[in-house]
């Protein structure tokens, strides 16, 4: 196993004198529900150091500041050129991004040496587990109903588990951060704004919509449609710039407003964010006013309304700067210039997309957002 290096760790084989951070980060893990280390103490817990040691599967994740070992990455080897990966972080080393470091280094490492597809399982209750892997890039492929167990009730019975199956292919091609922006071809513009953010039919408990001058005629109608067919019970309208409408001088959220109300939204349904004046802000906009409204520990699921090109950049920044617990789904409407099967037909329509993949590997390069693979 050849060692990894990162901008903070070292990802290296374990070593005989790793065994008390070892033990320390599984422990912590003994009464979890979402892992398999029941009854781990000090004198068992050497067989697991013992599977690690010499073995082609475990990296000791290494924070390289302290010298200190703060988890492990797994990467299992399995038929067809695959790899199953997992992943495991002390607990008090968490929320600082080691977990994503070290897994997409593990995982580009193995694409670099010609492995075909990377694949994790998580259970569809650890929010937190899954919300790294698609920080990562991957992408959901499966929802498999009591596919294993790790812990039995006092009888014996098992208690089984859902499990969700993440992947990313070395085929799919490249990363977002190695797209040149001089050499964008029809092909990558659509795969960077449009593919795999298909509206699924969900239901939420909140429909956001992104303001824009035009949103009325084209986010509305599709935010009011979802409200009308019982998909979330409240819509959040967010926009604070100001500009001149035939209505008269009012913020986007405020215009909007108005056009959701005559197409059959209670008022009372309705919730305004008027601070915000970009993309960025319209995510912490929204978060103030949704825990204003009804306090954001009840939002679990969120329709996000904005213009089928503008969604991929849109939904990233959502999912990464929204709480872990809330998952964020696509529900894109279409303008006249930039849908999917128009956007290279008009002058107009090519310098926006062109305009919006740029924005978003620019969002990449500063870490404004995860990288991702088209």
């Amino acid at each position: 196993m050849e060692k990894i290096k990162t901008n903070r760790l070292l990802l290296r084989p374990f070593r005989a004198s790793d065994y008390d951070d070892l033990y320390e980060f599984l422990s912590q893990l003994r009464d979890d529900e979402f892992e398999g280390y029941p009854g781990i103490n000090y004198e068992n817990g050497i067989e697991q150091l013992k599977a690690r040691l010499n073995s082609e599967e475990y990296y000791a994740i290494e924070l390289t500041s302290a010298g200190k070992v703060i988890g492990n990455i797994y990467c299992g080897i399995r038929e067809y050129g695959a790899r199953e990966v997992g992943y495991i972080v002390n607990r008090s080393y968490q929320r600082n991004g080691y977990a994503a470091e070290a897994l997409s280094a593990v995982i580009a490492y193995a694409f670099q040496r010609g492995v075909h597809r990377v694949y994790a399982e998580c259970d569809p209750r650890n929010t937190p587990s899954w919300k790294l892997l698609e920080k990562v890039g991957m992408h959901r492929e499966a929802h498999f109903r009591q596919k294993i167990y790790f812990h039995t009730e006092a009888n014996g019975v098992p208690r089984w588990k859902d499990t969700y199956v993440y992947a990313s292919l070395h085929t799919a091609g490249l990363l977002a951060s190695e797209i040149d922006c001089h050499k964008l071809t029809d092909e990558i513009v659509d795969r960077v704004l449009y593919r795999g953010l298909e509206d699924t039919g969900a239901r939420a408990d909140c429909i956001l919509v992104l303001g824009s001058t035009k949103a009325f005629q084209y986010k509305i109608p599709v935010a009011a449609e979802a409200y009308r067919n019982h998909r979330a019970p409240k819509i959040l309208l967010s926009g604070g710039s100001v500009k001149a409408f035939p209505e008269g001088e009012m913020s986007e959220a405020e215009h909007m407003r108005l056009h959701a109300i005559a197409q059959g939204v209670r008022a009372e349904d309705l919730i305004l964010d008027t601070s915000s004046r970009n993309t960025v802000e319209n995510m912490f906009g929204s978060l103030l006013a949704m825990q204003r409204a009804f306090c954001i520990d009840r939002v679990k699921k969120i329709l996000l309304v904005t213009t089928s090109f503008h969604m991929r950049r849109s939904l990233a920044l959502a999912r990464y700067l929204f709480p872990p617990h809330i998952e964020v789904l696509p529900c894109p409407a279409e303008d006249t210039h930039t849908r999917r099967d128009n956007w290279m037909e008009s002058e107009v329509g090519r310098k926006r997309a062109v305009d919006e993949v740029e924005k978003i590997i620019a969002c990449v390069k500063n870490g404004l957002i995860p990288d991702f693979e088209l």
